[in-house]
């Protein structure tokens, strides 16, 4: 125990959220869960619930649909640099990819996402631009 703070250092210790296949880090002292299950066992009973949702979104809710399914992109590495990541990128590879109205492709899937740093996000963005034909907005 820490008597200047009055916190026990090894409940401070960083560890993996509970739940199987997860991976990312918890964010509380009090409960094994990591940021994304620890809010929707608070909204909804169980760390494992999740809402009912439109089938159909448009690009700001589809990666909105990503934080909420997979947490924050800060708790992740940088899948290119293994930095702090900051942003979750879109990586290309759903076969049912969706545009924006900026011509901006995304996915309604969370699994076609990945974690990265700003300038990595922006050099990937930059480079998969480049192998659509005419490219697309990156405004």
């Amino acid at each position: 125990m820490d008597d200047r703070e009055g916190v026990d250092v090894d409940q401070c210790a960083v560890r993996q959220c509970e739940i199987d296949g997860c991976g990312n880090l918890t964010r509380s002292t009090r409960k094994d869960l990591c940021e994304k299950h620890y809010y929707r066992h608070r909204r909804h009973g169980h760390p494992l619930t999740l809402v009912n949702r439109k089938p159909d979104v448009k690009y700001r809710a589809a990666h909105a649909r990503v934080a909420s399914d997979r947490g924050p992109a800060s708790a992740q590495r940088c899948i290119d640099c293994s930095g702090s990541a900051e942003q979750w990128s879109y990586t290309h590879t759903d076969p049912n990819v969706r545009y924006s109205p900026g011509g901006q492709p995304y996915s309604l899937s969370s699994e076609h996402y990945a974690p990265r740093c700003i300038g990595c996000h922006i050099t990937y963005d930059k480079s998969t631009a480049r192998l659509q034909p005419g490219g697309w907005n990156t405004q």
